[in-house]
């Protein structure tokens, strides 16, 4: 799946802060130096001013986590959107040229096709690829509006033994 990233927060928080006129005018949450090669880590780097990071890590779930919060903005590919209830961040017309920059990623579900076909990998897997796959890529939902437009895909047997979904 090709997911492109969003600038994803809170209910709450993107209600609270309007329709952004500057990035730096949120609070953002990004990638710490150990991830600073990712894409959106660069993207942030290039225009958010340091001193609206009020959160680095490398860890995914406490990005996820802190966005939910309310704590701030995160750059993550959409589907991340619909595992922690997150909406996009409203912006003006000035910024719509750096946020048609946003990345572009690659999602996998990866794993070994001696264990696909057991209960519960094949549970996970499940309810991971509806999880992930059943928001459009380049939609999150936003906010006052609902949902997307559902796409679920399956797993497909890849060689060299592994398992591989690309929902």
């Amino acid at each position: 799946m090709h997911a492109r990233s969003v600038a994803l927060t809170s209910r709450a928080l993107a209600r609270s802060l309007g329709v952004l006129h500057d990035w730096s005018a949120a609070p953002w949450l990004a990638f710490d130096r150990d991830l600073a090669s990712m894409a959106a880590a660069q993207w942030i780097a290039r225009h958010v001013a340091r001193s609206s990071v009020v959160l680095r890590t490398s860890h995914y779930a406490s990005l996820l986590a802190g966005a939910a919060a309310g704590m701030g903005v995160v750059l993550l590919p959409t589907p991340y959107a619909r595992v922690r209830e997150l909406v996009e961040v409203r912006h003006d017309a000035t910024l719509a040229a750096s946020a048609a920059s946003w990345p572009v990623d690659d999602l996998w579900l990866v794993g070994h096709q001696s264990q696909r076909e057991l209960p519960r990998v094949a549970a996970v897997w499940q309810v991971l690829t509806e999880t992930l796959g059943v928001v459009r890529e380049t939609e999150p939902r936003r906010t006052g509006r609902g949902r997307g437009e559902a796409r679920v895909s399956g797993g497909v047997r890849g060689g060299s033994g592994s398992s591989r979904a690309r929902p």
